[in-house]
């Protein structure tokens, strides 16, 4: 179980997971989080889950989503490695055209640890942190 700052004001218990698999031209990502209100009065929970494939592109360390994604009407990801860390962008563009970019930061600390950055920005402007750390379960 993870402790997450989501703001300034609020914190909430999350549970993460996710798998990296690599394929034959690059890697495909499943990654879970369930978030619990930490207030007694409404322990809700939320759960999502995403999966993506990602494939090399002639940029060393770039990979662009798998498929044809298009942001005006969905989501458009890709994936960036350097180092020992993982960023995916994803970004949507919602009907009265304020762009939503979404960025996970994923870097390997130990084979058992990973630091987690998460961002979120409307228009450029960051509306949610997330960071925490992630630890295997043995």
């Amino acid at each position: 179980m993870n402790k997450g700052s989501t703001s300034e004001t609020e914190t909430a218990d999350r549970h993460i997971q996710f798998q990296i698999t690599k394929t034959a031209r690059g890697f495909s990502i499943i990654w879970s989080t369930i978030k619990r209100s930490v207030k007694k009065q409404a322990r809700k929970k939320k759960q999502s889950t995403t999966s993506e494939r990602f494939s090399q592109t002639t940029r060393p360390g770039i990979f662009k989503m798998a498929g044809r994604g298009n942001p005006m009407n969905g989501r458009y990801r890709w994936a960036a490695i350097n180092g020992r860390t993982l960023i995916i962008h994803s970004i949507a563009v919602s009907s009265d055209g304020v762009l939503e970019h979404l960025t996970y930061g994923r870097t390997l600390v130990t084979r058992d640890e990973i630091i987690l950055n998460f961002s979120r920005a409307l228009d450029d402007k960051v509306v949610r942190r997330v960071s925490g750390t992630i630890r295997r379960k043995l």
